[in-house]
């Protein structure tokens, strides 16, 4: 009974009128081979083989974790304003005198992320100029081989300081082997080539399960395969490519260190190197070229499909089609030539033509599947890819901004609401504990960072207590709200003396 009702279902698809080719090829081969799915459930009694197995595919594995923050990730995934809507409505907490005061905290704090942001951006900007494969300036400086050596290191510098800021972890190199390596049933079969590049590195943030996801059998030879993955929700890849045309240079990150660290060493100082004026001329194109691409819902399977430079291969279903209705065709026109051969030459002729359009159709149908293999490949990355190159830069700075924001504000107000010294702990319980209340969000807060950027407005007091165990711990406490309002105040006064 179940049997037909799947075919029944199946036959209701395939009338769908905007199903496309493939999903209607899958629909049919789940139908046809619905008596090979009873028979291998039946086997799964008695043998392992047909036995369900899931695949368990995490960043996490093997024992990785990023040293910021556990599984959960530092990402506060909350449009800003709704955020500093629901912060200064607790900070408030029916004390309506002083809305204004908070309104006016939550303005200025903006007010300064926005104005370092800009010059963050404007720093990146500038060291990414020499290595922008989009750049249509004209005229633009000239390095040595040296000087670009430090732009190359002061942009990577930069950029993953940057990513820090706006919560993305980097994966490291034995991550990304392994993410690039995973494999689904259906998935397109692509390869990246690290020999492409000079570096390579992968940042990403907000990691997610998703729901575990069974594949039909006739895809698995039989196998009961269920996957339960991941997918992250932003995904930032730097990349170094390589020139055919440009001069070897120190390759790796080590190296390229190394070599600006001597180059540091042996500046005379910084006003001399401020006294020299670069050179300008017109621009050629960049010996290096650095590309900066960011993708949004990327499952751990797809992760090879980002590289800036992969390899598309043919499923092995799909070649042995091919090759199988070639093979065929090939054979019987062969056989036919071979017999018209001893009895007729016009026989022989037509034949011949007939090999000749097998061989054509056999052509055009595998240029037919590359095709379509292509636009699926396309598809996915048009509708994946957020940003790239300069884009991407706005993307990040706008990104680390709003975190900056929130990390600032959500622990100011904590440590207000302590009222009295409190342990950097207590500062993380009480924000972690607000945002899971108010949003239903259950995020690491990296309340080392917030208390940084607390210290670094000049809003934060510190002292070390002594345990009764002997150990030091250290205390906080912030600025009343009248003193934070006016140390920001004079703070902003003094940017520019005149």
């Amino acid at each position: 009974m179940k049997t037909l009702q799947k075919v029944i279902t199946s036959f209701r698809k395939l009338l769908t009128v905007d199903l496309t080719a493939g999903e209607a090829t899958s629909v049919i081969m789940q139908t046809l081979f619905l008596p090979i799915d009873w028979l291998c459930s039946g086997l799964a009694r008695r043998f392992d083989y047909f036995k369900p197995q899931i695949i368990s595919h995490s960043i996490y594995d093997e024992g990785f974790l990023p040293a910021t923050s556990d599984e959960r990730g530092n990402y506060i995934p909350i449009r800003l304003s709704v955020f500093l809507d629901e912060a200064i409505r607790t900070a408030i907490a029916g004390d309506e005198s002083s809305s204004e005061k908070w309104n006016d905290f939550r303005k200025m704090s903006v007010a300064r992320f926005h104005y370092d942001a800009i010059e963050e951006a404007s720093a990146l900007r500038d060291s990414f100029a020499p290595f922008d494969p989009d750049s249509d300036s004209l005229y633009d400086e000239t390095f040595t081989p040296s000087e670009l050596v430090q732009k190359r290191v002061e942009f990577f510098e930069r950029i993953d300081a940057i990513l820090t800021a706006c919560n993305y972890i980097e994966l490291p190199r034995e991550v990304v082997d392994r993410t690039l390596n995973m494999r689904r049933p259906g998935a397109l079969p692509v390869q990246a080539d690290y020999a492409e590049f000079h570096e390579y590195r992968v940042y990403a943030r907000g990691i997610q399960k998703t729901p575990i996801e069974s594949f039909p059998r006739w895809k698995t030879l039989g196998k009961d395969i269920r996957i339960q993955s991941e997918k992250i929700s932003r995904v930032c890849v730097v990349a170094r490519l390589k020139d055919t045309t440009a001069s070897e240079e120190p390759t790796g990150a080590k190296e390229t260190r190394e070599a600006i660290n001597s180059l540091r060493n042996l500046a005379d100082s910084k006003e001399n190197a401020a006294s020299v004026e670069p050179e300008t001329s017109v621009k050629s194109p960049p010996k290096e070229r650095v590309t900066i691409k960011i993708f949004k819902d990327v499952a751990l399977e797809n992760m090879n499909m980002i590289a800036p430079r992969v390899k598309l291969r043919f499923p092995l279903f799909d070649g042995i089609k091919i090759a199988g209705t070639f093979s065929a065709g090939a054979t019987t026109a062969i056989m036919k030539i071979v017999l018209a051969t001893a009895f007729n030459l016009m026989l022989f002729v037509i034949f011949a033509f007939a090999f000749l359009l097998t061989f054509i159709k056999s052509a055009l149908g595998f240029v037919h599947r590359r095709t379509a293999y292509l636009q699926k490949f396309v598809n996915r990355l048009y509708f994946h890819s957020l940003a790239s190159n300069a884009s991407a830069i706005d993307a990040i700075i706008y990104a680390a901004d709003e975190q900056e924001i929130k990390e600032f504000v959500l622990g100011f107000i904590m440590a207000l609401k302590r009222g009295d010294w409190a342990t950097e702990r207590e500062i993380d319980d009480d924000a972690e504990a607000w945002l899971r209340d108010r949003f239903g969000v259950d995020v690491d807060f990296e309340s080392a960072d917030s208390l940084r950027k607390l210290r670094e407005k000049n809003l934060l007091e510190t002292r070390t207590d002594q345990n009764p165990d002997g150990t030091n711990v250290e205390r906080y406490r912030v600025k009343s709200l009248d003193a934070a309002l006016t140390q920001m105040d004079n703070e902003w006064d003094s940017f520019f003396d005149y």
